[in-house]
């Protein structure tokens, strides 16, 4: 394989052919190695109206890319002893408890930084109902609440902390007002002193103030076909999800966290520990994955290629970003787009991928003749659905699918969800003949292939699948999302059906 400079050079072909018919109004690349930004490409407009073209000084927001710099601030406090990452969060809550059930354990930090303290994506259910859900403001310039306004009401996690992996911003954020309670600033206060600017990130901020520059982007989505400018909310959580940064910017701190917290003028943000312990498995939802798909603390780990990634990405009204950092090469890539893309296809995302494997090559396909073990191609196929809870399953019902189904057809398994990109089916590909799968979606080519792990019990028997962090046990077709789904239809159908028989009973 060509040098690691070699491949930067010609990464702008793989750019630009990615992005072509993707829609996207403006998109930012910048590649990070040894210590400095050495490329970027930008292609079309921050704004379009004011027909301003995209740079590497253009302000997107990062979204959940925000995460990583909370989990910075806070591990922070904790090489100071100010706090441990197996305290429970409430010895640092003043008011809004995290109140859990008898017999559950107390919620800790770690739980919080590797999503698994049971909480979700909101506090309570009704907030799915709610403007914003409770937790944004519309308008650039709407007064944003203090972080208490959020955290001073108890909290109420859904299932027992550790039990499963359940992403959760409103959780994150807890961190955020964690630091708020342990340094005794304001949170937006403590990231600048401490985080932003020692890192040099002099034009970034977790609200629209003038530190950002004049050249912010626009957000767009797609409607009806159309590319239109989409709704500029901002994040009362802001510790999950609202920092506002360039490609310069975020270029200073990729080029610290592959320091392992060195800064370039001398002195440190975290001890190298810190950042190895941090970019290290945390969670993993089969021993057969812990190398292939894990989380960190707060970063997504998986591997192209055999070269381990360290990741987070973001979405939110009109914004989609992403930060893949590739320690062994000491190389980041930061590629930001003002384009929505919460739902439906992940253009930016894709982008991204195809520049690492540009950079660090593709995946080998799994090895050809591997033969499925006789049991598994038996005891696997059933249906297979998330843990318990709604808040802790909003993201695998919204991008997933819901639950799923695996056959055999052929000499071969297939996994197919109740809707979605995979409803007809993919082929569970063998890794090694023994319950590890990948999965190569047809429709999404361009997409990281997801692992996909058989469960067992204690007698060898097929008791449920991993799904990437997600743990799905076996469920009768009864108690499927998909057979509830198809019994209320039937019961719609039925009440229609009901209501025509007594019109037309009446017109006798």
């Amino acid at each position: 394989m060509a040098s690691i400079r070699d491949r930067i050079s010609n990464v702008d072909a793989v750019i630009e052919s990615s992005y072509a018919g993707t829609g996207i109004p403006g998109l930012a690349v910048g590649i990070v190695h040894g210590g400095h930004l050495v490329h970027v490409k930008c292609l079309g407009v921050a704004n379009a109206t004011r027909k301003t073209r995209v740079d590497q000084t253009t302000a997107f927001r990062l979204a959940s890319i925000s995460k990583t710099l909370t989990m910075i601030g806070l591990l922070q406090l904790w090489e100071a002893g100010k706090l441990q990452l197996t305290d429970p969060v409430n010895k640092y809550l003043p008011k809004g408890k995290v109140e859990v059930r008898n017999g559950w354990p107390e919620v800790t930090i770690t739980h919080l930084l590797t999503h698994q303290a049971g909480i979700g994506e909101m506090r309570q259910k009704r907030d799915l109902f709610k403007k914003g859900y409770g937790l944004l403001v519309k308008g650039r310039d709407a007064h944003v609440p203090p972080l208490s306004t959020i955290h001073d009401i108890p909290l109420r996690p859904e299932v027992a902390a550790g039990t499963k992996y359940a992403y959760s911003n409103i959780g994150f954020s807890l961190l955020g007002y964690v630091i708020e309670q342990v340094s005794g600033e304001s949170f937006r206060e403590y990231m600048i002193r401490h985080v932003l600017d020692p890192v040099g990130m002099v034009h970034s901020d977790f609200l629209p103030t003038g530190r950002i520059g004049s050249n912010e982007a626009a957000g767009y989505k797609r409607s009806f076909g159309r590319v239109v400018p989409a709704t500029y909310y901002q994040n009362v959580i802001a510790p999950a999800g609202n920092l506002i940064s360039s490609i310069d910017d975020m270029a200073r701190y990729t080029a610290m966290l592959l320091a392992k917290g060195a800064l370039p003028g001398g002195g440190r943000m975290l001890k190298a520990e810190t950042i190895e312990m941090a970019f290290s498995p945390h969670h993993w939802a089969s021993d057969s994955l812990k190398h292939d798909v894990a989380m960190g603390l707060c970063f997504h780990l998986y591997r192209i290629n055999g070269v381990q990634i360290v990741e987070h990405t973001g979405a939110t009204s009109g914004f989609t970003s992403a930060m893949s950092l590739v320690p062994s090469e000491d190389l980041a890539v930061l590629v930001f787009s003002n384009m929505d893309e919460i739902f439906g296809a992940r253009r930016t995302l894709e982008i991204k991928h195809a520049v690492i494997e540009a950079l660090v090559g593709k995946d080998s396909p799994p090895p050809s003749g591997v033969a499925i073990d006789p049991a598994i191609m038996a005891g696997m196929p059933g249906y297979y659905g998330p843990l318990p809870g709604v808040l802790t399953n909003t993201r695998i019902i919204g991008y997933y699918g819901g639950d799923f189904k695996v056959r055999a057809r052929g000499g071969s398994l297939y996994l197919s969800s109740f809707y979605g990109s995979r409803r007809n089916g993919v082929e569970l590909l063998p890794v090694d003949g023994h319950g590890h799968f990948v999965v190569d979606n047809p429709r999404r080519p361009t997409a990281r292939k997801e692992h996909v792990a058989a469960l067992f019990d204690a007698g060898g028997h097929v008791t449920g699948i991993a799904l990437e962090h997600f743990t799905l046990p076996r469920r009768p077709f009864m108690k499927t999302l998909r057979f509830h789904v198809y019994l209320l239809c039937l019961a719609v159908i039925a009440g229609i059906a009901a209501l025509v028989l007594v019109a037309s009973l009446r017109a006798i």
